[in-house]
């Protein structure tokens, strides 16, 4: 999705992973600014790009690490805590 709010583009990427979005960014001579913004949706006919997919397993090796520490703990005026941990359910 894309906005612009006072002269500035504000860009927001989707959650689903159902899409991605292409962005393309064109000046003319005076420097004009020109946006187009194109949704891709992702269909089985897309063939997987096993180069990119090994550099996606590699960072989703080294981050999940960290998805398994927790990261803060609230208390409450009923001093129970809660702790939130962000991961993968096994």
């Amino acid at each position: 999705m894309l906005l612009q709010v006072n002269g500035k583009y504000i860009v927001k990427s989707g959650t689903d992973f159902r899409s991605f979005g292409k962005i393309t960014l064109t000046f003319d001579e005076c420097g004009k600014l020109s946006v187009a913004v194109k949704k891709i949706d992702i269909v089985s006919s897309i063939e997987e790009d096993t180069y990119i997919r090994n550099i996606v397993s590699e960072y989703i090796g080294n981050f999940t690490v960290f998805l398994k520490i927790v990261t803060f703990i609230i208390m409450c005026e009923y001093f129970v805590s809660v702790e939130l941990s962000f991961g993968f359910c096994s």
